[in-house]
């Protein structure tokens, strides 16, 4: 009986999500040939936990340009949950929201952003097709669906850059939705996008309620939990590495720039960090 490989994947997203905040702030990118590198690196890292061919890093390029024709095939207007390989308006704009003590305070909208259900309010079509970058429970969307269809919204389809079967099974028992993706796996040790990785990076970590400042929880110590939210067994030792690569990311930023990234540069501070003229990287190193 064949025993199917459990992969770790994680979902590119660093390079996207700081080319626009580069661009607002006036900072210069690092090149592609860098992020190679960085990448490079956080997959050798992360095959020391996991084991040889067990750790998949999936392109942006691919997601977003297969995103794109799955949802020119279906012929709907799309609305995105996703800000990163597909952006639209309306789109829906919700998150994973924690309190000050880590403690899941359920979903809400991203900072800034309108009640989830003034949201869903505001999409006037009849029909569309929701757009995600990774399906992993299934059970966001179904209770957006679920209400889509009550206001008479109707969702025949979803597109995913990564669906994972759990996710793809719970909508197909509750909905009459189909389930169509870039990237299917039936079971993983667990689905990263790789922002979570990298404090100070656009969306990194889950957001945090109540703060007059957009807050996250990236998923290393000392922000937030890298065994529960990314079944990162040795937590000390990889939130290290992690620190290192974001310091090698945001010392690169400042060298192109001729500037420095302070902590009020950041578009999600880090919890724990101050939102001041403090410059970014000596208060990752005072945490090494």
């Amino acid at each position: 009986m064949k025993v199917e490989r459990k992969p770790y994947v994680v979902s590119e997203d660093i390079h996207i999500l700081l080319a626009e905040w580069a661009k607002k702030r006036e900072f210069v990118m690092p090149s592609p040939v860098f992020f190679k590198g960085l990448r490079q690196t956080m997959q050798e890292e992360l095959t020391e936990i996991f084991g040889a061919g067990n750790v998949e890093m999936i392109a942006a390029s691919k997601i977003s340009r297969e995103i794109r024709k799955l949802v020119q095939r279906t012929g709907l207007e799309p609305v995105s949950m996703d800000k990163v390989y597909l952006s639209t308006d309306p789109s829906i704009k919700v998150a994973r929201i924690m309190n000050r003590s880590l403690k899941d305070c359920g979903l809400g909208p991203r900072f800034g952003a309108l009640a989830v259900q003034e949201q869903l309010l505001s999409i006037k079509a009849s029909e569309i097709v929701l757009v995600d970058d990774v399906l992993f429970s299934g059970r966001v969307i179904t209770e957006i669906i679920s209400f889509l269809e009550k206001i008479g919204v109707k969702v025949p389809k979803i597109v995913a850059g990564i669906a994972i079967g759990e996710g793809k099974t719970r909508i197909q028992e509750k909905t009459k939705t189909e389930v169509l993706s870039a990237r299917y796996y039936q079971e993983v040790i667990d689905e990263i996008c790789e922002r979570d990785f990298y404090p100070g990076v656009p969306l990194s970590g889950r957001l945090i309620a109540g703060t007059k400042v957009e807050t996250g929880a990236p998923y290393l110590e000392p922000f937030g939990k890298p065994r529960e939210w990314a079944s990162i067994p040795q937590e000390k030792t990889f939130s290290r590495f992690c620190l290192l690569q974001t310091i090698s990311l945001w010392e690169e930023i400042e060298r192109l720039s001729q500037k420095t990234v302070r902590c009020c540069d950041l578009e999600r501070i880090p919890l724990g960090i101050s939102h001041n003229r403090a410059r970014f990287i000596d208060c990752l190193k005072f945490l090494l």
